[in-house]
């Protein structure tokens, strides 16, 4: 029954794939024809509340999965991924961001003065961390690490901080890969009037997200009532740190240590590689704009339109 159940999640999931594909390009068109679309429809897509006039903004590796569970909870589709047996982001791409409901909600063009942004977003240094790990777990960087070294690179074979780094040191970090591209949306900076900045590093995101539902007439939600959260838990969060596997290692070989995927879904040294100084120096310069968003509680000044 189980294999069934795989095997037909798997079909639609292919179905929805190619659907995307067709939508994307149309909407590719529409933005060439109207430039007030693009920054509804570029980098992380913003998630507008249809109970309250405010939008949702968040990056990838800033606790992103278990954001768009509670924004699916709080819209009333908590267990529409669950029941459709594909996993929380594959609903909101194939179902609720081209909805007309949605879609009329997208604040294009209009004063924004009203209006609160609610931004979830990471300590960038831990963020980077994250991301290497995800690269190591998933290889979702490979492409982009081949286009680099001009060799078929492969995370499976194994992918060092220091090679991370290198690809981030050279990436365009306005346009690569959203799961290390700077954290910022096109529409962060369109001039809300309010931004709610929430640091998943710094804060409790589920105490942080439900004073934001208070404070919109929204529906608090718990986490743990949140289909599937303990799986999805597991697989995206790094187990508790262990630095046994690499105790032995001094801060040169930490650094050009190959890492395999096993090592991702083990325990992780997270905290020994992130407090490596050169890890800290290139987070703090490659992620200037993130540290200053944080630091401020929003878009410098300098960045509001």
């Amino acid at each position: 029954m189980s294999r069934t159940i795989g095997v037909r999640s798997l079909h639609l999931g292919r179905r929805i794939d190619r659907w995307l594909d067709r939508t994307r390009s149309r909407i590719d068109r529409r933005k060439a024809a109207d430039p007030r679309l693009r920054p509804w429809y570029e980098g992380s897509r913003p998630f507008p509340f249809t109970r309250t006039d405010a939008v949702l903004s968040f990056s990838q590796k800033s606790a992103c999965t278990t954001t768009v569970m509670w924004y699916l909870a709080v819209e009333g589709h908590r267990d529409a991924a669950a029941r459709l047996g594909i996993g929380p982001w594959r609903y909101p791409n194939a179902r609720l961001l081209w909805s007309p409901r949605f879609v009329r909600r997208l604040p294009i063009g209009r004063d924004l003065s009203e209006w609160t942004l609610l931004r979830v977003m990471r300590n960038p240094l831990r963020r980077l961390v994250a991301s290497f790990r995800h690269a190591v777990r998933t290889g979702y960087a490979d492409g982009e690490l081949a286009v680099r070294f001009g060799r078929d690179v492969r995370a499976a074979d194994g992918l060092s901080l220091e090679m991370f780094l290198d690809l981030l040191e050279h990436a365009d970090l306005e346009r690569c890969d959203l799961h290390h591209r700077l954290q910022r949306n096109p529409v962060d900076t369109l001039g809300f009037g309010r931004i709610v900045t929430v640091d998943v590093d710094a804060q409790n995101l589920e105490e942080a997200l439900s004073a934001f539902s208070r404070s919109h007439g929204l529906p608090e939600i718990r986490f743990d009532t949140l289909p599937r959260m303990a799986e999805f838990s597991k697989v995206h969060n790094a187990p508790p740190d262990d630095e046994s596997a690499v105790d032995s290692l001094d801060d040169a070989d930490l650094l050009r240590h190959r890492f395999v995927r096993s090592d991702a879904q083990r325990q992780w040294p997270g905290r020994r590689l992130a407090a490596l100084p050169v890890v800290q120096e290139a987070a703090r310069r490659l992620y200037a704009p993130d540290w200053a968003w944080l630091e401020a509680g929003g878009p410098p000044d300098s960045d509001r339109s």
